[in-house]
């Protein structure tokens, strides 16, 4: 029985032969001909972590057999390897013992250009009985409740994970509009960004994020089907179906975030402090080697500034609303880094230019800027860590006067921000 899948299958058939783990010596790669449909169902993992493909095969095969069988996890692994060329057909030449029982598997391996023209090698695996859990794993597919998902909008969703990484897991929560994530056993929650629309709720791990987006980058898939039972996660696109495990998720729902205490609230217009920032690193090399910069609050006011040498900018920002200073203090210095603060998708909030950030303080006294996406939530989408840099306030204070002098002593028509000026 000669077996060709076409070279456009080549990609289809990498997930697949990518979830064979070699370490176990019981490792296989299971094969299930139809030979009516003229489709080769091939399946790998051990439970519960399991992948299939569903391939048409080429017209140009023969002597198609129906059969089930499987060949060692080693060589199943390198089929594409064997003639790695990605334009050409993967032919396969399985000799038969009976009408149903396969006996060997056989391919011809042609090496790259930059070898010897014209050499080739021979690759020959027996065949044994196919492996009983890929047999249930394709039944239990074909039974699985699932929900259809557009791949538009799981999009958005890797991409909100894959920002946020590290995590041990992240939690999309359609019905409460909110994201939970782990990472080094501390748990945090913020709000769901305005513009990621889901029709199911999804929990995922690094690394099911990464299999779930290998699907979703293929062109050709629209939708994808999403099922989770228990610890168990599966994707399916109908030709391929990859189930992987969320171990210690139940631990991972029981865990709350700890509350944070407001410091300080602000109404302010992120845009401006954001394009501030972003010509500051643009244009100024040491500013962006540095990625440092720092937000000064007082009762009336709020700044930010970069002083490092031998910069010294200051941009004053419009004020909305700010909550009073704690008692005894009369001014507040805040260090953030600005590539964090860039990495912010501000282009979701809906009233950037009155956006709500708060001074927020964990459990640990950690502080964090925290950005929301509306005046109403109560969770920030973002945040970032931020540190006190009250050392900085001589220096600070020096260029708000010399900035509040210069503003007394220009005619108001000829009023702009100021930033930007050194001083002598």
């Amino acid at each position: 029985m000669k077996l060709i899948i076409p070279a456009l299958k080549r990609s289809v058939l990498e997930t697949v032969l990518n979830n064979i783990d070699t370490s176990y010596p019981t490792a296989v790669l299971s094969f299930i001909i139809d030979k009516k449909a003229k489709t080769a169902t091939i399946i790998s993992g051990l439970a519960p972590q399991f992948a299939q493909c569903v391939i048409s095969i080429d017209p140009e095969s023969s002597e198609l057999k129906d059969t089930q069988f499987a060949i060692d996890g080693c060589f199943g692994k390198q089929l594409l390897q064997y003639d790695s060329r990605p334009d050409k057909n993967v032919l396969l030449d399985i000799e038969m013992v009976t009408a149903t029982e396969a006996k060997c598997i056989e391919l011809v391996g042609s090496k790259s250009d930059k070898e010897i023209t014209g050499t080739v090698a021979l690759y020959r695996c027996q065949c044994q009985k196919i492996e009983t859990q890929h047999l249930k794993y394709v039944k239990d597919c074909l039974t699985r409740s699932m929900t259809t998902v557009s791949t538009m909008s799981l999009g958005l969703a890797i991409n909100e994970a894959c920002n946020n990484m590290p995590f041990a897991y992240i939690e999309l929560n359609k019905d409460t509009k909110t994201i939970k994530l782990q990472r080094n056993d501390e748990i945090e929650e913020k709000a769901f960004p305005a513009h990621l629309k889901l029709a199911v709720n999804l929990v995922l791990t690094e690394a099911a994020t990464t299999k779930l987006k290998s699907l979703c980058n293929d062109p050709s898939v629209t939708s994808i089907d999403i099922a989770q039972q228990g610890e168990e996660l599966t994707f399916s696109t109908g030709e391929q179906t990859i189930t992987t495990t969320i171990s210690g998720i139940d631990a991972f729902f029981k865990q709350k975030s700890p509350p944070n205490q407001v410091i300080r609230y602000l109404i302010v217009d992120i845009y401006t402090i954001k394009n501030e920032v972003q010509q500051w690193v643009k244009h100024h090399n040491n500013i962006k080697k540095a990625d440092e910069a720092i937000l000064y609050i007082d009762n009336t006011s709020i700044a930010i500034f970069a002083l490092n040498a031998p910069y010294e900018f200051v941009r004053r920002l419009k004020v909305h609303e700010i909550s009073p200073l704690p008692q005894g203090f009369d001014h507040q210095a805040f260090r953030f880094r600005p590539k964090e603060l860039l990495e912010m998708k501000i282009k979701d909030l809906t009233r950037a230019q009155q956006t709500k950030l708060e001074i927020l303080q964990g459990s640990k006294g950690e502080l964090k800027l925290g950005l929301y996406s509306t005046l109403e939530n109560k969770l920030p989408t973002y945040s970032i860590a931020i540190e006190n840099s009250d050392y900085q306030l001589p220096k600070i204070l020096k260029l708000i006067e010399k900035m509040k002098t210069t503003e007394m002593t220009t005619p108001k028509e000829e009023q702009v921000d100021l930033f930007g000026f050194r001083l002598d």
